[in-house]
C-alpha cells in the first residue's frame, strides 16, 4: 500500500502533525511518499528526519510543479498494490492503513472510501454517505457518488470530493492511464476521482470516521483567486461526453455554485483593488453568459435554496441588481474589518 503525500510552504505544525499519524500506523508493508513539490528548507528537514527514522517514509525532492504535478510523481513512485492521498496539513485516525487495506482485499474492491471529519475554526464536521458500510456499490451507487463530487449538496456526501478518503487499486490508475491534470488549478481532484471511478468494476465504502481534513485560511476555496469563476469551472469540459451529457444537471448546479463562490473569492473580496463598478459588471456579464444561462435552465432547482432561487430567476430576465446589492455589502464589510 503506497501514501501519497505532496509537500509545499505547509506549517511545520501541521506537517509533523500529519507525519506522526503515519508513523503510528500499525501496517508494515506500506510505504509513505512524500514528494517536496519544491518545499523551504524546514518542510524538507522535516521529512529527512522521518525518512531517516522510519524505513516506510520515502522522500524525494522536485522543483516546484504545483500540487497535480507532485501527486503523478508519486504514483510513479508508488509500489504498493493501492494507492491512498494524504495531504500535508491532515491527518489520519491510527490503524487507517490496515483497516482499509484489509477491508478492500476482503472485498475485492478497486475502490474503497472511507469518511472524514472535517476541521474548520476549532469546529468539527462530519456526516455519513450511508449509515452503514457497503461492500458492493451497484452501478446507481456509483452513479449517486459521481453526482455528489460533481455537485455536494449535503454534509453526508462532504468526503466524497476529496482527493483523501480513497484506496484506489494502483492497477485501475496505471492501465488506464489517470493522472491528476496540471493543466488546472482547482477541481483537479474531482476529475482524478471520477475517472477512477468510471474504471473500476468493485467499489466499496467503509462508514469509519478515519481521515481529518483541514480548513483554513490558505484552502483553496478560501483563499483570494484572481479570475476565480473561470478557473472554478475549467475543469468542466475535461469530463468525458458521457458524464458530461448523463451528469449534465449536476454539472450545471456545481456552475453555479462556482459563480456565487466566485463572488467571495475574487469580484468581493478585500484584496480585490478593482473598482467596485467594475467589479459588478463583471459579474453582470458572467450572469448573462451562455453558460450560466443554460445552467439556470438545466439544473434541478428542488436542489438550491430559495433566496438562490429567486436570484437565478431575476438573472434569467436580465435583472442584476442583487449582484451590485451582495457588492455594496460586501464593500461596506471589508471597509469595516
Amino acid at each position: 500500500m503506497s501514501v501519497i503525500i505532496p509537500i509545499y510552504k505547509v506549517s511545520p505544525v501541521y506537517l509533523r502533525g500529519c507525519l506522526d499519524s503515519l508513523a503510528a500506523q500499525n501496517m508494515e508493508e506500506c510505504e509513505f511518499i512524500l514528494v517536496s513539490d519544491g518545499a523551504p528548507e524546514t518542510e524538507s528537514s522535516i521529512c529527512e528526519e522521518y525518512s531517516s527514522k522510519d524505513a516506510r517514509f520515502k522522500f524525494f525532492k522536485c522543483e516546484h510543479a504545483g500540487v497535480s504535478a507532485t501527486r503523478n510523481y508519486g504514483i510513479e513512485k508508488a509500489q504498493g498494490e493501492y494507492i491512498t492521498f494524504v495531504d500535508a496539513d491532515d491527518w489520519i485516525e491510527p490503524g487507517t492503513c490496515n483497516s482499509t487495506y484489509t477491508f478492500a482485499k476482503k472485498n475485492n474492491s478497486d475502490i474503497v472510501f472511507c469518511e472524514s471529519i472535517l476541521h474548520e475554526n476549532n469546529i468539527e464536521k462530519r456526516g455519513n454517505f450511508s449509515p452503514f458500510s457497503i461492500t458492493h456499490f451497484s452501478k446507481s451507487n456509483i452513479d449517486d457518488v459521481i453526482r455528489a463530487t460533481l455537485f455536494t449538496e449535503s454534509i453526508k456526501d462532504v468526503s466524497i470530493p476529496l482527493v483523501a478518503c480513497k484506496l484506489i487499486k494502483r492497477n485501475v490508475i496505471i492501465d488506464n492511464d489517470i493522472r491528476y491534470s496540471t493543466d488546472l488549478q482547482f477541481s483537479e481532484d474531482r476529475l482524478f476521482n471520477i475517472q477512477c471511478y468510471q474504471h473500476c468494476k468493485e467499489f466499496s465504502y467503509t462508514n469509519q470516521f478515519l481521515y481529518h481534513y483541514r480548513i483554513h485560511a490558505s484552502s483553496a476555496t478560501r483563499k483570494f483567486t484572481h479570475n476565480a469563476y473561470n478557473e472554478y469551472v475549467r475543469f468542466i469540459p475535461f469530463f468525458s461526453p458521457y458524464i458530461q451529457k448523463e451528469f449534465s444537471s449536476y454539472i450545471s448546479l456545481e456552475v453555479l455554485r462556482c459563480f456565487f463562490l466566485s463572488w467571495s473569492t475574487y469580484y468581493m473580496h478585500k484584496e480585490n483593488n478593482i473598482p467596485y463598478a467594475k467589479r459588478m459588471h463583471e459579474l453582470c456579464d458572467i450572469a448573462r453568459s451562455n453558460q450560466i444561462q443554460n445552467a439556470i435552465a438545466v439544473c434541478d432547482k428542488t436542489k438550491i435554496a430559495p433566496l438562490i432561487k429567486f436570484e437565478l430567476f431575476l438573472f434569467k430576465r436580465n435583472i442584476f441588481f442583487p449582484i451590485y446589492l451582495h457588492g455594496l455589502k460586501a464593500l461596506i464589510w471589508n471597509n469595516l474589518k
